[in-house]
């Protein structure tokens, strides 16, 4: 029984009591015609709450028939190990555009450098403006450890610790011109089509950065990571050669990594 009826009752006991009393005084026909009306109100007004009642009932069962049930999907985190490999290449566009002179790191990594050589191309066609001068800057990669993911990893609430486009060209001039003080982190961003997986640059930090303070960071970064992925992996700089729009490869001695010099 819903409040309004109740208030309904409640108004009609008072009312009844007051005109009974009158009707009691005055006429026994008021009497026999407000008994009349007051039960034919509480017999209609009885049916519309209780019909009220039954369509909403029936709309929360056809709803229910309606709304599809899924099934809550258990996401896995952590259980498939990437298989980093022990040398790899990384890529990076040097180009000036606008006078300006940029150093952008390409995502992916790969095992060959002829790979990492398709892939720079790849992005730099793609690319929504024209260098006016660019070059490819490929950094062999020696393995060196791995790092164990954990699952607030990607559980935690992010702290929007994005790195925007200029702290990464900023970041790696310092890898440039100190190889040998930097180690880049590695992370497996997927896998193809065939169940391999491809793997990604994340970021630099100095040799020698408390691992707490990786996984931190990785933790607050939105870069993506495979959620599956068991490790990410730190590589040592072994080697950096420049290709000339030419073809023509040099190997880059860090003697002050001049970006200019380079692209003259």
């Amino acid at each position: 029984m819903s409040q309004g009826f109740k208030k309904w009752l409640k108004i009609c006991g008072i009312l009844y009591g007051i005109f009974f009393a009158g009707a009691t005084v005055l006429r026994e026909s008021y009497l026999t015609l407000f008994i009349f009306v007051f039960f034919l109100g509480a017999t209609i007004f009885l049916v519309y709450e209780t019909a009220k009642e039954v369509v909403v009932k029936a709309k929360e069962i056809i709803m229910s028939w309606r709304t599809p049930k899924f099934k809550s999907k258990v996401t896995k985190y952590c259980d498939i190990d990437p298989k980093f490999p022990r040398n790899a290449w990384a890529g990076f566009m040097l180009m000036r555009i606008n006078g300006n002179t940029a150093l952008i790191p390409a995502k992916r990594i790969y095992l060959t450098k002829q790979e990492e050589k398709l892939y720079l191309k790849i992005v730099h066609d793609a690319a929504r403006k024209e260098p006016e001068v660019w070059m490819q800057a490929l950094v062999k990669l020696k393995f060196a450890k791995l790092i164990k993911n954990k699952r607030k990893m990607w559980t935690k609430v992010k702290k929007q610790t994005e790195i925007d486009a200029l702290a990464k060209m900023l970041y790696y001039v310092d890898v440039f011109n100190y190889p040998a003080l930097y180690q880049l982190l590695a992370i497996g961003i997927g896998r193809d089509d065939e169940g391999k997986w491809e793997w990604g640059l994340m970021t630099r930090f100095l040799k020698g950065t408390d691992q707490k303070k990786i996984e931190q960071f990785m933790c607050g970064c939105n870069e993506k990571v495979d959620e599956r992925c068991k490790y990410s992996a730190v590589y040592d700089v072994e080697e950096i050669i420049f290709v000339r729009p030419n073809g023509k490869e040099e190997k880059h001695y860090p003697n002050g990594f001049g970006a200019e010099e380079v692209l003259n």
